[in-house]
């Protein structure tokens, strides 16, 4: 049995980040016939509920191979380095490689497996954004002590080559783990109906990815409420405004979210306040009539479980993530009248795609096996 040990943003985990999971199963449970995880949380508390809600899914996406998942608190030094020696592999779990403290975690991590003679990887990530050249240099020393670094898309890799100069390793690039989840949901449910409503995942704007001082949290947030306000009147169908992150680190989208429904002022206007589990955040995309959809893995899964969805991109409109998703993906041209920048736009209407986008499935397994096969080349 092949022990992983897997860190990130977990005990912080958006249903992004749970979706991320799900799609790192399934690439382990095609590389290796069996294998058990310890899964590093920031807050075990809040992973132990969300383990709780998914770990089914998560099973299936495992597939034929045999599975076993623990927690441990990747904040208790002990705990993690009685993790990283007990493993065969510590793999950082997706996400954005970003300037944020639990960085140096991550750095101390990968240290501490390659002093023990343990392989790394470097497994669907993002990069950015950095914000202060400490973390780039974090970022740097991170992938210089990983075995294998696949990123989640061609403009992360492209970033890090960036950052790390004459340092930079070989790396390469695939796609978010998230989409291959998606795709095994709808594998396992293809026979899911559309039924009439509209869905949106909006989020308050965050400061750290504003592409000048010019930027204001409240200027971009009054363009979601006035997109949302023009969606749903056009619609005439109820709104749901569903949460893509539960919990207060990180910002919870329900008061977010709640703050808008009392701006829209419309009594077709719900807010999914009720925690919804990975596969059901799912379901509800897949029957949506309509989407609208501002997190990053909002949009990824919209466009891969949906296909009518309107897209609000707040990041960097030359290289940020979600543009770079809709490229990877051969979308672009399919939303261009669906698609627009928050930070660079005003005043543009936006229309809901006039027929239906489909991700190449093709396209998402050759990824996947891209994974499967790099990671296959670890001799453990």
């Amino acid at each position: 049995m092949v022990k992983v040990t897997i860190i990130g943003w977990y005990g912080t985990e958006t249903i992004g980040d749970r979706a991320i999971l799900a799609g790192i199963f399934s690439i382990l449970g095609k590389a290796y016939n069996e294998y058990e995880v310890q899964l590093g949380a920031i807050y075990p508390f809040f992973t132990e509920r969300t383990l709780m809600e998914d770990e089914e899914f998560y099973r299936k996406c495992s597939g034929k191979a045999k599975f076993k998942i623990s927690i441990f608190d990747t904040q208790e030094i002990k705990e993690l380095k009685e993790s990283i020696k007990w493993c065969d592999v510590l793999v950082m779990g997706g996400g954005p490689l970003m300037g944020i403290w639990s960085l140096y975690l991550v750095e101390y991590a990968f240290a501490k497996a390659k002093k023990l003679g343990k392989k790394t990887i470097t497994l669907g990530c993002g990069v950015g954004p950095m914000i202060l050249p400490r973390y780039e240099k974090c970022l740097v020393n991170i992938i210089q002590k990983s075995d294998i670094t696949i990123f989640r898309d061609q403009t992360s890799a492209d970033e890090y080559i960036r950052l790390a100069g004459k340092a930079a390793k070989e790396v390469s690039s695939a796609i978010d783990p998230a989409v291959i989840a998606a795709q095994r949901f709808r594998e396992m449910n293809p026979n899911i109906g559309i039924e009439d409503f509209v869905i949106a995942c909006v989020r308050d704007f965050p400061m750290e990815y504003r592409i000048n001082n010019s930027i204001s949290s409240e200027a971009i947030n009054a363009k979601v409420v006035s997109y949302l306000q023009d969606v749903q009147q056009r619609n005439d169908k109820e709104l749901r405004l569903i949460p893509m992150h539960y919990f207060a680190i990180g910002g919870d989208d329900r008061v977010f979210m709640n703050k808008l429904k009392q701006k829209i002022n419309n009594s077709r206007v719900e807010v999914q306040n009720d925690p919804l589990s990975l596969e059901e955040t799912f379901r509800v995309f897949v029957q949506s009539s309509e989407c609208v959809g501002m997190r990053f893995h909002s949009v990824v899964l919209q466009t891969t479980l949906n296909g009518r969805n309107i897209v609000l991109d707040y990041t960097n409109p030359e290289k940020g993530k979600i543009g770079g998703f809709l490229r990877q993906v051969n979308a672009l041209e399919h939303y261009k009248c669906s698609y627009v920048n928050l930070q660079v736009v005003d005043g543009k209407s936006i229309l809901t795609p006039a027929s239906q986008f489909k991700v190449n499935e093709a396209l998402i397994d050759d990824f996947e096996n891209k994974y499967v096969q790099e990671v296959s080349k670890l001799k453990i």
